[in-house]
C-alpha cells in the first residue's frame, strides 16, 4: 500500500536493556551466644540475565561491595542471582540490611536483634 508499511520492511525493534527489577536480604544466624555467625544473602533479580555491581549495608556502617551474574530463571520466569555475605557479632545489636544497586535502596531492608549475654553487667 502506499501510505502503510509491511512487515518486511519495519524498522527492527530495539533490543530489551538489561534492568534490575528487585532485590532483598536474608538474614540468618548459626548458633547461639556470641560471638554468632551471621549470613546476609544478597537476592537480586532482572528482567534477563547480566551482571550485576550491588553494595549491601547496614544501619550500623557495614558495607559490603559484590558483583553477581543474574543467570537462574525462577518458577515466576524472573532472572535471579544470590550470594551469601558472612560477617560476625560480637556484642549485642539492632541493625538492618538493605541492598542498593546503582545507588538505589532495593525492597524491603532484613534485620536482626542479636542479644549477647556477655554484653550485661551484674
Amino acid at each position: 500500500p502506499a501510505h502503510g508499511r509491511s512487515a518486511s520492511n519495519l524498522p527492527p525493534r530495539a533490543a530489551t536493556p538489561f534492568r534490575v527489577t528487585g532485590a532483598g536480604v536474608r538474614l540468618k544466624a548459626i548458633g547461639r551466644g556470641c560471638p554468632r555467625t551471621y549470613f546476609a544473602t544478597a537476592r537480586i533479580f532482572a528482567n534477563k540475565p547480566g551482571t550485576v555491581r550491588y553494595v549491601l549495608r547496614s544501619s550500623r556502617g557495614r558495607k559490603w561491595t559484590g558483583q553477581v551474574f543474574v543467570n537462574f530463571r525462577n518458577g515466576q520466569g524472573v532472572y535471579e542471582a544470590t550470594y551469601d555475605h558472612k560477617f560476625l557479632v560480637t556484642k549485642s545489636t539492632k541493625e538492618s540490611f538493605w541492598i542498593e544497586v546503582d545507588g538505589r535502596k532495593m525492597g524491603r531492608p532484613g534485620q536482626i536483634n542479636a542479644r549477647c549475654m556477655s554484653d550485661r553487667t551484674n
